[in-house]
Formats: C-alpha cells, sequence, structure tokens
C-alpha cells in the first residue's frame, strides 16, 4: 500500500480532501474510483501576434517574450580563438619533430609506426602540412595520413595549408579557448602566438537583424525555438524559450503560442525599446484552463470537485 502522504497527494489531484478518510484502505479505494472515473479537458494555451513591419529593427532595439528580452545586432557579439602555424615554402619537415595544440602533441615522422598522433612526412611541405590537417580533423585515411589510434581533436579544429598556412580555430566560442597553447620544436614551423586568441565570450539571445524583414524574422522564430543558426544567425548560449514557442511567419507576422495549454496570460509580451514591432496586448491572451471533472458523488457520499 502506498504511503499515507502519497496517498493525501494523490486525492488532492483528484479533488478529494484526505481529512475525510482516517482509514489508509478506504482512502486509497476512493482514489483509485476517481482517478479511474475522471474527465478531462486539456485546455488551450494563451497565444498572440509579433507584428513587424518592413523595416528593419535598428541595431539595440527589442522586443520581449517572457522572462527573455531579445536585443538585435549587426554582428554576434562572440568569436572563435584562432592561431596560425606557418611553415616553410621550400624545406620539409623534419623526422621526429613536434606540433603541440592544448593537450594533443602531433609527432611529423617519415615512416608511421603504432603510436597514436603520428603524422606523415609527405612529399612537399605542403603536403606534410595537410597531414597535420587530416590528423586534427579526423580527415584524410587513418592508417596512411597519420597513425591508427588518432582521434579527431575534441579543443580545435583546422584549415588549409593556403600559402603555406595553416588556421587552428577553437571548437567553441569563448575567452576560454584563448587559453589553449600552441608549440612545435620544428624549426620550419612558426606559429603567430603561443596560444589560441581573439576568443570573445558570446552574450545571450541577441538577433542578427538581416539585409530584409523577412530573413530577420527567420532568426527571431529561430531563437525563440532554440532552432539551428546559434552562433550564426542568433547568439551562441540562447535557450528556446522556457515558455512560449514561435509558429511559422506569415508577412509581417509571427504567431507565438504558450507552450503550455491552458497557461500563458502572465506570459508578457512586450516592446522595451524600437518601433518596428509590436505585440496585441502586453501579455499573451486567451488561454483556457485545463479541468479535471470528478463525478458528482461515491458510494461513501462524498461530492467531487472540479479542479483548475
Amino acid at each position: 500500500m502506498p504511503s499515507r502522504m502519497e496517498l493525501e497527494q494523490r486525492a488532492r489531484v483528484v479533488g478529494i480532501n484526505p481529512a475525510n478518510y482516517l482509514n489508509d484502505s478506504k482512502l486509497e479505494q476512493r482514489v483509485l474510483w476517481n482517478e479511474i472515473n475522471q474527465a478531462t479537458a486539456s485546455g488551450t494555451a494563451a497565444s498572440g501576434t509579433l507584428t513587424g513591419t518592413a523595416t528593419e529593427p535598428s541595431v539595440g532595439d527589442q522586443i520581449q517574450l517572457g522572462p527573455i528580452t531579445y536585443t538585435f545586432v549587426t554582428s554576434l557579439t562572440e568569436a572563435l580563438a584562432s592561431q596560425t602555424l606557418t611553415g616553410s615554402n621550400a624545406a620539409n619537415a623534419t623526422n621526429g619533430s613536434t606540433v603541440t595544440i592544448g593537450t594533443t602533441t602531433y609527432i611529423l615522422v617519415t615512416t608511421l609506426g603504432s603510436q597514436a598522433n603520428q603524422v606523415l612526412i609527405g612529399t612537399t611541405a605542403d603536403n606534410t602540412l595537410t597531414n597535420l590537417v587530416d590528423a586534427i580533423t579526423g580527415a584524410g585515411t587513418i592508417g596512411t595520413n597519420y597513425s591508427n589510434g588518432t582521434v579527431t581533436n575534441t579543443q580545435v579544429t583546422a584549415t588549409g595549408p593556403s600559402s603555406h598556412v595553416v588556421t587552428i580555430t577553437a571548437l567553441a566560442v569563448g575567452t576560454f579557448a584563448n587559453g589553449i597553447t600552441v608549440g612545435t620544436t620544428e624549426p620550419t614551423y612558426t606559429w603567430g602566438g603561443t596560444t589560441l586568441s581573439g576568443g570573445v565570450n558570446p552574450v545571450p539571445n541577441q538577433i542578427v537583424r538581416s539585409a530584409t524583414a523577412a530573413t530577420t524574422y527567420a532568426n527571431i522564430k529561430a531563437a525563440i525555438n532554440g532552432a539551428s543558426g546559434a552562433g550564426t544567425t542568433y547568439s551562441t548560449g540562447t535557450n528556446a524559450n522556457p515558455v512560449a514557442s514561435a509558429g511559422t511567419v506569415s508577412g509581417n507576422n509571427i504567431p507565438i503560442t504558450a507552450t503550455v495549454p491552458g497557461s500563458g496570460t502572465s506570459i508578457a509580451t512586450t516592446i522595451p525599446t524600437g518601433s518596428q514591432f509590436s505585440w496585441g496586448a502586453t501579455t499573451l491572451q486567451s488561454n483556457v484552463q485545463a479541468i479535471i471533472a470528478m463525478p458528482t458523488a461515491d458510494a461513501a457520499g462524498e461530492t467531487g470537485a472540479a479542479l483548475v
């Protein structure tokens, strides 16, 4: 038998006053009867419409939906840290020399062995750099361009070589990546610095104002729903709105619906700054509460109650 506390919690959910049932067994029977015979109505979520104009919002304009205020920007306040590794335009790498990126050290060799993170020295300087890029990114052919056991780098990615230069870029935005150290014992290689640099922490809830209003509306929808585009059309660290979602954009209108049926009239919809958007009201509207309707009475004679 469930504990008395659990029975009392279940009883209140289905409209029973547990104080009327001192006997646990009788209370459990009544709870079970009400749970089986209750009728439910799911309710309707509150909704609203964000209406824009054909004019792009200005930088710094804002819209509020529930607890989140979104700010429009031309470019996102975030950046990936990066660094360059420059090789020689003639001399190839030396057997046994190393390239270190963060916690991984790559060993340049003329013949691959069984040790992980070995990179084959190719027929030209750029071919060797290409094998290094493949080892970092998991491209190329394992066992041919780099040794078996080498795994894709979890801190950075790499591109190039372009004009004998490989660009190393952090996989995640933020200043933390500025602390990823780099180094080499290869005399023909030169790093642009001793660490990655240029990383900037993201500012959540920024939305990019694009060249057309239609594209901006698509960016708004993506930000509200947490859809693809984080780090490009809206800022990294922007989570899906916890209380509402955006529907299909129609012209200059974006329909908004509370995520929970029967809720929403307390969800704020305001325009803190700017004149290119408007809401129909200061909160979402027209919600219908979910109802659990109980039978009028059972054999014990207790009257059921509608719960909201």
